[in-house]
Parts: C-alpha cells; sequence; structure tokens
C-alpha cells in the first residue's frame, strides 16, 4: 500500500510519503536535472524526504519523490529526467528515517517542512501557486529552509 506524502492540519487524516526508491540518485546527473537544496536542518538525524508535484496532484500524489542524506546543515534532492512543466516542491525531515511524517495528536506535523520558493500555509499547507515554478528542462536549482 502506497503511502502519501502531505501537510495534514485540518481534521483529515494525516497524509505522508511512501518508501518508494530514490529516482535518478544512483546515476550520475545528466543535463536535465531539478536539484532542491534544503537548508537550516536542526541536526543530521535521519533523512530529507523531497517530492516533485504538479497542479493537480499538489501534497497528494507526487510526480517523483527522492530521499537524501543529510550532511551538515543541509540536504541535496535531485530529480532526473523531469518533463518541462509547472511544479511544486516539498519536503520534510524525516528525523526518525521511518519514511512517515510524523505529527501530534492533533495531526500538526512535528519534523520540520519546507516548500519551493520558501511557500507557507496560514492554517495547513501551503498553496500550489505559493510553491510553483516553471522547470523548461536542463538544470534547475532551487533553495527552501527548513521550518520547525
Amino acid at each position: 500500500m502506497r503511502r502519501l506524502f502531505g501537510w495534514a492540519v485540518l481534521a483529515a487524516a494525516t497524509v505522508v510519503f511512501g518508501a518508494a526508491p530514490a529516482s535518478g540518485q544512483s546515476k550520475p546527473a545528466g543535463d536535465d536535472e531539478l536539484v532542491f537544496t534544503v537548508t537550516g536542518l536542526k541536526d543530521a538525524s535521519g533523512q530529507v524526504r523531497c517530492a516533485l508535484y504538479n497542479k493537480s496532484n499538489w501534497l497528494d500524489e507526487p510526480v517523483v519523490e527522492v530521499s537524501a542524506k543529510i550532511v551538515g546543515k543541509k540536504a541535496t534532492c535531485r530529480f532526473e529526467d523531469v518533463k518541462p512543466g509547472t511544479y511544486g516542491l516539498a519536503a520534510y525531515h524525516d528525523e526518525d528515517a521511518d519514511d512517515e511524517l510524523d505529527t501530534n495528536l492533533v495531526g500538526i506535523p512535528s519534523e520540520g517542512l519546507c516548500a519551493s520558493r520558501n511557500a507557507k500555509g496560514s492554517f495547513g499547507p501551503p498553496d500550489f501557486d505559493d510553491a510553483k515554478f516553471k522547470y523548461k528542462g536542463g538544470k534547475k536549482s532551487l533553495t527552501a529552509k527548513m521550518t520547525y
């Protein structure tokens, strides 16, 4: 059963990542690559889980998802062979490396979160329009700061 990723601050159940393989991480970097660097990690425990979304599946069903090791206080997620389009990125600090976004008793995430363009939501997840960016192919790098 595939578990999904997302922020669930509302009354609905928390949506979490599945333990999908890190697509493209074993290959050397090619010409078409999205690089998402996550900074501001509080420590090097666990891993960072990153997911690439389009508008129709924002924070529900990722186009592709990867894991990244933490080095110092940052992690770099690499997405290869991504088709040109408009996307949003989201990531969380999986501190216990259980491939799930941990939450407290009321469903508020207890692990760090971030999204492309440092998008933030007021009472819940950020909107796709705040996190979106255009990818035209080639190499593109984005950076976001983890929020706890």
